[in-house]
């Protein structure tokens, strides 16, 4: 008996040390890439989908900077790429149907690095291309919209907490991604004004669905803790995968243009005015002209009116 006990408890802790072996690089799980372990530009941390080993889908991305506190050489430090954000919460139990990546940089992001990143992630993983959404908090709140300013045909939507957008005249250009933003109104840090601003400027375009804001009363500089893990009741990932890149958009519609009624005229009459008409269903008529396309000489006055 003595010796099936002996037994049994190395067994046990061989298949606990398996399960944990399992548990820490199998999918569904952080993993840490630290910089030089693969060709990516960043040391990042990964999160797979449950599934993603079992299908040959393309799954939706998730893409999370952090702030200026938890900057870092991308190695040693990378632990703090996830000290908030998504992957925290996978930490504690929670799965996504998304792909997620948290890269960690050790100076301010730089919205061409990040956008080489993204272009690695698509040819490293199974990605979406359709379905690539960016969020972050603090400097990576304002590094998002950095982001989306420069490249914005690259994303779907985005979710920038305690952000700011430094390039509000560029808004009309960003309105086909997305837009969600938070801010505590106590931000001691990044004033809410700047997230006000900035969804303001963006709505001032028309885009549809209209960007959202959300201000939490009374709330300092943290205002993601409670964004991410969902407990002020907001489901930033179900709105985020509603969102296709490009879908609210409509193909242009041909301008509708009409040179009146036919008309016949008889010698010694050698002038008549012609009346035509033009319209845009989805924009403006930016300028008119007539054109003779056949018949013998003819001069025209008032090419460029309508008349």
């Amino acid at each position: 008996m003595k010796k099936l006990a002996q037994f049994t408890t190395k067994l046990i802790c061989i298949l606990a040390a398996l399960g944990w072996s399992m548990s820490a690089y199998g999918q569904g799980d952080n993993k840490a890439r630290p910089l030089g372990s693969t060709s990516s530009p960043y040391g990042y941390y990964e999160y797979l989908p449950v599934d993603y080993n079992s299908n040959s889908n393309n799954y939706p991305v998730l893409i999370y900077l952090h702030g200026l506190g938890e900057k870092g050489n991308g190695t040693t430090q990378l632990g703090d790429a996830i000290k908030h954000g998504p992957q925290r919460e996978v930490t504690n139990g929670r799965d996504f149907p998304f792909i997620i990546v948290s890269p960690q940089t050790d100076v301010w992001w730089s919205v061409d690095k990040l956008n080489s990143y993204i272009e690695w992630l698509k040819k490293k993983y199974r990605v979406n291309a359709d379905k690539i959404y960016l969020t972050g908090n603090s400097m990576g709140g304002i590094s998002t919209f950095d982001y989306v300013n420069k490249y914005p045909n690259q994303l779907a939507a985005i979710v920038p907490i305690c952000g700011e957008n430094k390039r509000l005249s560029n808004s009309c250009n960003i309105t086909g991604v997305k837009l969600w933003a938070f801010h505590g109104d106590a931000d001691p840090t990044i004033n809410v004004r700047k997230s006000i601003d900035a969804v303001n400027a963006y709505n001032a375009c028309n885009p549809n669905p209209l960007g959202k804001l959300t201000i939490y009363p009374g709330v300092n500089h943290n205002s993601w803790t409670r964004t991410y893990d969902g407990s002020a009741g907001h489901d930033i990932y179900k709105w985020m995968l509603q969102y296709s890149r490009g879908s609210s958009r409509t193909s242009n519609q041909a301008p509708t243009v009409s040179a009146g009624s036919d008309k016949t005229i008889t010698l010694p009459t050698n002038s008549i005015t012609l009346s035509g008409t033009a319209s845009d269903a989805d924009g403006s008529i930016a300028s008119t002209t007539w054109t003779k396309v056949s018949g013998p000489s003819a001069s025209m006055s008032g090419a460029s009116t309508l008349s």
